[in-house]
């Protein structure tokens, strides 16, 4: 079961804010387009559009883009409707919400770098500041909820549950 550590309860959708309920949202629709070979390109555009952040669906998808072809491992995305968050999501959350909160551009590789290889992540730089500051233009803050410091990958390697409510990217 994917859980934060420390807690004995699995992450939830539920628990996040909005932001980070659209951000989560929208990855699993990416994800799930994917997959599914369909195009999501214009429900995720109107969802952003209505959230007032119209810039942000352009930099998400190029983060998402680049996340899938540089991926390092398997990535757990879940299903749209799933209750419970894993923790490479949360990581990608986290790079947005930290990259909001710091000047240092190299903080999403911290975070990202489990994830994805050395190239990509000098490639998700700018993707990830734009989506970043496209929200923040918006006013959609997202909570920084993990350390950006080098014992981050202690905070969020957590045993991932490959149930059926998952999606790998790689």
């Amino acid at each position: 079961m994917t859980q934060h550590q420390g807690s004995s309860k699995p992450a939830t959708f539920e628990h996040h804010d909005t932001v980070e309920k659209l951000l989560l949202w929208a990855i699993r629709i990416w994800v799930k387009s994917l997959q599914n070979k369909t195009n999501a390109h214009g429900v995720l555009s109107a969802c952003f559009r209505q959230a007032g952040a119209t810039d942000a669906h352009i930099a998400f998808d190029g983060m998402m883009s680049i996340i899938t072809n540089f991926a390092s491992r398997q990535i757990d995305v879940r299903c749209p409707k799933c209750p419970n968050t894993s923790s490479d999501e949360m990581r990608m959350v986290g790079a947005i919400a930290a990259r909001q909160n710091q000047t240092d551009p190299l903080i999403s590789d911290e975070i990202l770098g489990p994830l994805v290889q050395p190239a990509g992540l000098r490639l998700l730089r700018g993707p990830v500041m734009n989506l970043a500051e496209a929200l923040l233009v918006a006013e959609l803050l997202v909570r920084p909820s993990h350390k950006p410091s080098s014992d981050i990958a202690d905070n969020l390697e957590i045993e991932p549950d490959y149930g059926d409510d998952f999606v790998t990217i790689h």
